[in-house]
């Protein structure tokens, strides 16, 4: 009997650079409700801002307005939740901070996408 050869994966820096950032943003909505120092360093937005890079960088260019769609919406209506009493300035944190993420990614895919149009 035959065996199949397991075919190489490509390592997804995109979904990872995705995941972490989304736990860092609850991490840090956290430590921000709970009081902590260490959120306010500017480190972390540089290390959003890099994440969102990457992932502006290896997104496909498929989904474009759909990309573009749910960073204007989480952009324009995250600060809402501030609000509503005891989880509302922790979810408004972790949007803040997703947001934060999005937006360079947003506008690296965008930019790719006008040049494409433009070749």
């Amino acid at each position: 009997m035959a065996r199949k050869r397991k075919k190489k994966t490509q390592f997804a820096w995109d979904k990872w650079a995705f995941n972490l950032a989304w736990i860092l943003a609850i991490v840090l909505a956290l430590g921000g409700v709970l009081g902590a120092g260490w959120v306010v360093m500017p480190f972390w937005t540089l290390a959003f801002v890099i994440l969102g890079l990457i992932v502006g960088f290896m997104y496909k260019m498929k989904d474009v307005s759909l990309l573009i769609l749910v960073t204007l919406i989480l952009a324009s209506g995250g600060s809402a939740f501030g609000i509503i009493r005891y989880v509302g300035p922790f979810v408004g944190n972790v949007i803040g901070y997703f947001v934060t993420f999005l937006i360079p990614a947003t506008v690296l895919v965008a930019m790719r996408k006008v040049y494409e149009m433009l070749k």
